[in-house]
């Protein structure tokens, strides 16, 4: 059992009338009573807020920062709501169990067939089948990760594997770019097949100060998990993330996650007052 506590956070001016701040209670499973009754509290704070505003209790900034804590609750409810119904901290349904050897069978597959892609890349002759050949690897890269678990896998393609078009046109300036280009593709697939053979894990996420809101989605993905400090996200497939960690009235931390390179999964961070100087960040160990 844990607790985990939405990010619904104080942020009217102590002058003004006192918010209660609505607070859930959750298992590893959300009740979906709790649920509810959660629901019912954030539109109590949202029509307390504009209460605030209409009365001219809360200054124009204050009343814009509690409908963006409201709108972030909302957020969080709905995520919650979809734990509820799948299986609360997993990125996805079916378990790393069943999609691991999934996921050893498709690079399998890649490798196989991207191999005369690479024979292409290797041997052209111009800039135009250099392009060619690394545009049909990444496509047949793309296809054979078409499960959404491997969505964050899909990420880290894009990104890993070389350019098509940056490559062509280095063409000129370095003969070597096609041997270059092969020898990447090849040691991508490396990384991508030990991943597979390990293809899920937990990561958590500690703060100072605690019970910041921490954000956790696939590169290009639209739909991220988030949790409170301190954050377990278990069953995360490898891949490329993007996670954000947040806490009004401090400065934000948003950065990328390779999740295939390296599968270190406790991160510290330290939140930094908006007003201090210097930025907030995260250690991964």
């Amino acid at each position: 059992m844990y607790e985990c506590v939405l990010p619904l956070l104080m942020v009217l001016q102590s002058a003004a009338p006192a918010v209660q701040v609505p607070v859930i209670q959750a298992a590893v499973e959300v009740n979906r009573a709790d649920l509810e009754r959660y629901r019912v509290q954030l539109e109590g704070y949202r029509l307390e807020a504009e209460e605030g505003r209409r009365t001219r209790k809360l200054d124009s900034q204050t009343y814009l920062e509690a409908i963006s804590t409201y709108k972030k609750g909302v957020t969080d409810y709905r995520q919650m709501l979809k734990s509820a119904e799948t299986g609360a901290g997993q990125m996805a349904s079916r378990s790393p169990t069943t999609m691991e050897p999934i996921a050893q069978r498709n690079i399998e597959a890649i490798r196989a067939a991207v191999a005369d892609d690479v024979k292409t890349i290797r041997a052209a002759e111009n800039p135009a089948t250099l392009e060619r050949g690394l545009a049909d690897a990444r496509s047949e890269a793309l296809r054979q990760l078409e499960e959404p678990e491997f969505e964050a896998l899909r990420a880290y393609v894009r990104d890993h594997f070389p350019e098509p078009k940056e490559a062509s046109a280095k063409w000129g300036a370095d003969p070597n770019v096609k041997y270059q280009a092969a020898t990447e593709i090849e040691s991508q697939l490396t990384l991508l097949m030990s991943a597979a053979k390990d293809i899920a894990k937990s990561l958590t996420f500690e703060s100072t100060p605690p019970q910041a809101r921490v954000s956790l989605r696939p590169k290009y993905g639209t739909t991220p998990r988030a949790e409170l400090t301190r954050a377990l996200f278990e069953n995360v497939y490898r891949g490329l993330y993007v996670y954000e960690v947040t806490l009004i009235g401090h400065k934000p931390v948003r950065q990328e996650l390779d999740f295939v390179n390296s599968a270190l999964g406790n991160f510290t961070c330290t939140l930094v007052p908006a007003s201090a100087s210097g930025e907030s960040g995260c250690i991964r160990k």
